[in-house]
């Protein structure tokens, strides 16, 4: 369940985290979108977060792949359509980083 401090926290991400703003368009529009792409943005928002911390205050690079691979996976099948630019926005965040 998507719950209202979610929603606040994607608010407040900056421009550079592409994907969490991509996340936050998809929740706003969630009525054009069937329930397994409902669940979908939930997990995703789950994994997401995980992997923001994770890339957040992690030091290694190492770790940072190592979290961008595991959010990827969790999402790699997810039904978007590639005009949605919602799997290629995770790896744009991520090259705002370095």
């Amino acid at each position: 369940m998507i719950r209202t401090s979610d929603i606040k926290w994607l608010e407040n991400l900056n421009n550079n985290h592409t994907h969490g703003k991509n996340i936050l368009a998809k929740i706003r529009g969630l009525k054009e979108f069937s329930g397994p792409q409902k669940r979908y943005l939930e997990n995703a928002l789950v994994g997401y977060k995980e992997f923001f911390d994770s890339v957040h205050t992690n030091s290694t690079i190492e770790s940072q792949v190592e979290a961008l691979n595991k959010y990827k996976k969790l999402i790699h099948g997810y039904d978007f359509s590639a005009q949605s630019k919602f799997h290629s926005s995770i790896l744009e965040e991520f090259s705002h980083k370095f």
